[in-house]
């Protein structure tokens, strides 16, 4: 759930892993296309689209293995533990806006058998296998990087961050 670069790299990791259908909720189109020129089997706009009615479709009523959090909406809690399978798994690894409150809907823990877990930081060997990811070209982490702008035109770059636009943008000096 999400597309920023969070989400993206979860997609490239989770394809890599062997997932044989990955499903991304995004409600931008650019961000969308992005994540199905990276892999994504199947996107979703969930602002026009009933994620819970694709998901079923895609697993023929199952639900999910997987669900990912990398966005901070807390809504997404429950909605995530709706669309996994019985004994799934969901992940918050986005810190949740305001004081990070979500109400959980704990009986869908409890009746699906959910593992639930959380991420906010990484250990020294966490690095080492990121890196090594990237280095041999596993992890594509070049095409994040959409807009490159010189110190020169700071304020254009702080536009396109504040617009939401691209995925990663870089200054040079």
């Amino acid at each position: 759930m999400g597309t920023g670069p969070i989400g993206l790299f979860h997609l490239q990791l989770a394809l890599l892993s062997g997932a044989r259908n990955v499903i991304v909720s995004e409600p931008r189109p650019d961000r969308r296309r992005f994540a199905e020129d990276l892999g994504a089997h199947l996107t979703v706009d969930p602002e026009g689209e009933d994620l819970a009615v694709v998901v079923e479709d895609a697993t023929g009523g199952l639900g999910v293995d997987v669900a990912i959090i990398c966005i901070g909406n807390p809504k997404l809690v429950n909605e995530a533990f709706r669309l996994v399978r019985k004994g799934g798994r969901v992940n918050v690894f986005a810190g949740l806006a305001g004081d990070g409150w979500a109400e959980v809907e704990a009986n869908l823990i409890h009746y699906n058998e959910l593992e639930v877990s959380g991420a906010s930081d990484s250990r020294r060997s966490d690095y080492g296998a990121a890196l090594r990811l990237i280095e041999s070209g596993r992890v594509d982490v070049s095409r994040m990087v959409t807009h490159r702008f010189p110190l020169t035109s700071i304020r254009e770059a702080l536009d396109v961050v504040a617009g939401g636009e691209g995925i990663k943008v870089a200054v040079k000096p």
